[in-house]
């Protein structure tokens, strides 16, 4: 029986086997619970007791389905490579250099370096799924704990949580995984380390980046980021606090991002391009310098695009004849022109009799307009330009600006951490 034939019979009967076990786990009596009678009890408890029922339902079996995934494709891999009769573990003796190690990977069979990469990337996918629920357990219970902590001293049983579940559950995850990272650096092993780095670091560095932000503009905090008035019906966190809101916001607007960095920062520091791993001590002063320097990469740039969108109000202000008030900044930017339309046809009723300055008027009226619509204040979900009082517009799109460079500094500096510590590897270390 050739290799291929081999291998397919062997994968078959494994999957046939591993099926039959997540299928047991997803849909067995254990976790089945009639979802119409559940929903009916979640009416009628609070939200603490709603989410623990909802949740505790739902994150052993998500889990244990993510788990049996990981032991599925590892295990496949031995069956892969074993099936085939390559004797890779040669390559393995003696130093990990990485003339070796790539040479072993080159003398790899085809189809099983096609399903190594399949193998990643599932285990990838069904990690992510596992850490994401346990973290969402872990942040449930930390912040109906804090929540209970202050009640005792404040007397308030509130929450300040959305009353959207799914909501909620972005607000549990980020915590939770915060959390998570803290705990992972002290746990002795590398690769956890240099995958827990990034997350905690990216969500100080959100919490630090948002003490600015929420200051400019704390409506801005729409999860999806839309204007909803002075509402906080569609934040993570119904409060405008600035101790809360940039704590929060800052963990569940980084950690999206950074566990991916995380994940690549740990594969490219543990594997044997040489013969050492890349020291934890030298990832942290890595990943510190990237967050400093986004931080104030971030804000200077945020301080460049609020003067300039200023300077585009005082100009527009100045040339149809206004001073702005506070009647003029609760507008939005149609109301505006609307309500200076009087302005502009009284200007240019008296430039009637110079057509020159007349047309020059008109002309700088309407590069003040195109340069103020076109600015990327009308880019938000819903037109923020044109929905949102013109109070709120310059720190609207000073935050969008502070965070867009931060999200780039954040994804360039990964890379750069990355190619640094090949680097430090093979000529330093």
């Amino acid at each position: 029986m050739s290799s291929g034939v081999r291998t397919n019979n062997l994968m078959s009967q494994y999957n046939s086997w591993v099926d039959r076990c997540r299928n047991d786990l997803s849909y067995g009596h254990v976790w089945m619970m009639p979802i119409g009678g559940l929903d009916a009890r979640l009416e009628r408890a609070n939200v603490f007791e709603r989410d623990v029922e909802r949740l505790g339902y739902e994150l052993p079996r998500v889990i244990g389905v993510a788990l049996i995934d990981v032991a599925r494709h590892v295990a496949g891999v031995f069956v892969q490579v074993a099936s085939s009769g390559w004797d890779g573990y040669r390559y393995f003796e003696g130093s990990l250099e990485g003339r070796v190690f790539f040479t072993g990977l080159r003398d790899l069979p085809l189809d099983v370096v096609v399903h190594l990469a399949t193998v990643c990337m599932n285990v990838g996918i069904a990690l992510d799924r596992a850490v994401a629920q346990l973290s969402t357990g872990v942040g449930m219970l930390a912040w109906h704990g804090g929540e209970w902590a202050v009640s005792l001293v404040s007397g308030e049983s509130l929450t300040v949580l959305s009353t959207d579940l799914d909501t909620r559950r972005i607000v549990y995850g980020a915590v939770g995984i915060t959390l998570l990272a803290a705990g992972a650096l002290c746990v002795p092993v590398a690769a956890i380390q240099l995958f827990a780095l990034p997350i905690l670091a990216g969500s100080i560095y959100g919490m630090v980046n948002n003490q600015f932000t929420v200051r400019e503009c704390p409506e801005y905090y729409t999860m999806g980021h839309y204007y909803d008035g002075v509402s906080t019906r569609g934040h993570g966190v119904r409060t405008n606090n600035l101790i809360i809101k940039p704590f929060v916001t800052g963990c569940y607007a980084t950690t999206m991002v950074t566990k991916y960095a995380g994940a690549i920062l740990s594969l490219i520091g543990t594997l044997p391009y040489t013969s050492t791993m890349l020291p934890v001590t030298y990832a942290v002063g890595m990943i510190a310098g990237v967050c400093a320097i986004g931080v104030v990469a971030a804000h200077i740039f945020a301080m460049y695009v609020k003067n300039d969108g200023q300077g585009k109000f005082d100009a527009y202000a100045e040339h149809v004849g206004f001073e702005w008030t506070d009647e003029h900044l609760n507008m939005t930017w149609f109301e505006l022109q609307r309500a200076v339309e009087p302005l502009i046809e009284q200007k240019r009723a008296n430039l009637n009799g110079s057509f020159e300055e007349l047309e020059a008027f008109n002309a700088k009226l309407e590069t003040l307009t195109n340069s103020m619509c076109s600015y990327p204040w009308a880019n938000e979900p819903t037109d923020g330009l044109q929905s949102m009082p013109l109070r709120y517009v310059l720190g609207w799109q000073t935050n969008s600006s502070r965070n867009m460079v931060g999200y780039a500094t954040a994804g360039v500096g990964t890379a750069l951490v990355g190619v640094a510590s090949i680097a430090l590897r093979i000529f330093v270390i």
